[in-house]
C-alpha cells in the first residue's frame, strides 16, 4: 500500500511483513531527504510497526551532514516511534556502501536490529521473521 510519493522516493505499507518501506527513486536535496524521513517516520507511526526497509539502489549521493542529522536527529526519533529493525537493500556502489557502513556503526550503538541485503525480497523475509526485539521468531 502506497502511504506517500513523490518524484524522489515511495513510502509503501507492507503489511503482511509489518514494515514500512521507503524506496529512494533519485538524489534529492537535504531538505527533501529530511522531508523524506519524517514522513517515513510518520507512516511507523500510523502503522505503529517496528520494522524499516529502505531501498537505496537508486538514492544517489548523500552529503556527510545528511547522514550525520540522519543519525543524530533521525533515528532517536524513529526509535521513540517504535523502531527497532532496519533492512537496507544496497546497491554495489563504493560510495553507498561506505555511508551505510557509518550509519550502521550508528545503529549499532542505538541497540537497533539492521541487516543488508542484495534484493527486497531477502530483506522483506527477514523482517517478516524477527520480533520487536530484532531477534528471530520461533518457528
Amino acid at each position: 500500500m502506497i502511504f506517500f510519493e513523490n518524484e524522489f522516493a515511495q513510502i509503501n505499507y507492507l503489511e503482511d511483513a509489518k514494515t514500512v518501506e521507503m524506496v529512494w527513486k533519485q538524489t534529492t536535496s537535504s531538505q527533501m531527504y529530511r522531508d523524506l524521513f519524517a514522513k517515513g517516520v510518520e507512516a511507523l507511526e500510523h502503522f505503529q510497526v517496528a520494522n524499516w526497509l529502505s531501498n537505496t539502489t537508486d538514492q544517489g549521493l548523500v552529503a556527510p551532514e545528511d547522514r550525520k542529522w540522519l543519525e543524530t536527529q533521525m533515528i532517536p526519533t524513529a526509535i521513540r516511534s517504535g523502531l527497532r529493525n532496519i533492512a537496507v537493500v544496497v546497491s554495489k556502489d563504493i560510495f553507498k556502501r561506505y555511508y551505510v557502513d557509518n550509519v550502521r556503526k550508528y545503529v549499532e550503538k542505538s541497540h537497533l536490529s539492521m541487516q543488508y541485503f542484495d534484493d527486497t525480497k531477502e530483506a522483506v523475509q527477514w523482517l517478516s521473521s524477527v520480533d520487536s526485539s530484532g531477534l528471530a521468531r520461533p518457528a
